[in-house]
């Protein structure tokens, strides 16, 4: 199980690392995926900024889990992941459902999951 968990928590990163450098070189492209609009220097900067922010961050924690096999470091990541659940949850329950929303909630509960089993086997 430990081998397992070590592994996935490998893919989050490279995932991770993946989203963020292509969120820095194509905002415009990440942002159209997740129904937002960059409009600006402004907004693609914010795009880059927020949007890869999570993504760079919730790598570095993960990297950190791994490296340094301190399962505080998996709780950081999960952490960062169920902020953004909840704004996932919020909207559903602001503005109604969508379908749209549900897979990046669906994904965003797996890798808190994977995180949170991490976390109990670092």
């Amino acid at each position: 199980m430990k081998i397992l968990v070590r592994t996935l928590s490998v893919l989050i990163v490279l995932t991770c690392a993946f989203i963020w450098v292509k969120t820095l070189i194509s905002p415009v492209e990440m942002a159209q995926q997740l129904g937002l609009q960059g409009e600006g220097n402004l907004g693609l900067a914010s795009i880059r900024a927020d949007m890869g922010g999570v993504f760079f961050i919730t790598m570095v924690l993960t990297s950190l889990g791994l490296i340094n096999k301190g399962n505080h470091w998996f709780a950081a990541a999960a952490t960062v992941m169920l902020g953004a659940a909840i704004g996932r949850v919020t909207g559903l329950i602001v503005e109604g459902y969508s379908e749209a929303a549900i897979i990046p909630l669906g994904a965003e509960v797996v890798l808190i999951a994977i995180l949170f089993a991490a976390y109990k086997k670092a």
